[in-house]
């Protein structure tokens, strides 16, 4: 996969992802359903109403006319669905050995990414709640850091016990690395 948004650092090394997430299918599912069974409702319609339907159908001015109204309602459904998918799609999280980057899709044209230093994060928590998020596997993950954002929060993400582990052996990893460059500077300042 490729990561536009990392930058060169350590002696011209590129940072290397060592997690890269996005919400658990089963949250993407829901919507899908909803926006099916939406896509569904006028054919639901034909069957119950059947031959009212036929009738409305058969007159000059109002049948083109529904048909034309039942093409926008599916268009819209449709793009209700693509917007869900692309949602799903580009909300994603990246933790490198040197940060955590969440990248937010706001619709179609709008993007917020943020960063946080794997030397700011103080804490790390995983949560999962309910008998659903418990037998899929996903849930919460707060990382708490002394910087401008003072929570990052990732929502249903797979695994979340296991990514919260990760990272926080990545802050260690990344402690390790600051002092021991550290030391290298205080070494040769003697």
């Amino acid at each position: 996969m490729h990561f536009p948004f990392l930058i060169k650092i350590h002696n011209g090394e590129m940072e290397k992802p060592k997690i890269f997430m996005r919400k658990h299918p089963v949250i993407l599912s829901g919507q899908v359903t909803l926006y099916l069974f939406l896509a569904c409702l006028p054919f639901i319609a034909n069957v119950v109403l059947g031959e009212v339907v036929a009738i409305w159908l058969a007159m000059d001015v109002l049948g083109p006319a529904m048909l034309l109204l039942l093409s926008l309602f599916e268009l819209f459904v449709a793009t209700l669905l693509y917007s869900a998918f692309m949602d799903w799609y580009l909300d994603v999280w990246v933790v490198t050995d040197e940060r955590i980057i969440d990248v937010n899709q706001h619709g179609v044209f709008g993007r917020e990414i943020a960063e946080l230093q794997l030397s700011k994060v103080q804490d790390v928590a995983s949560e999962q709640k309910g008998a659903f998020a418990t037998i899929f596997g996903y849930g919460k993950i707060r990382v708490q850091s002394a910087g401008e954002h003072l929570q990052f929060e990732f929502d249903g993400i797979p695994k979340p016990n296991e990514v919260a582990r990760t990272i926080l052996e990545l802050v260690q990893a990344d402690m390790r690395f600051h002092e021991a460059a550290l030391a290298g500077q205080i070494k040769g300042l003697k």
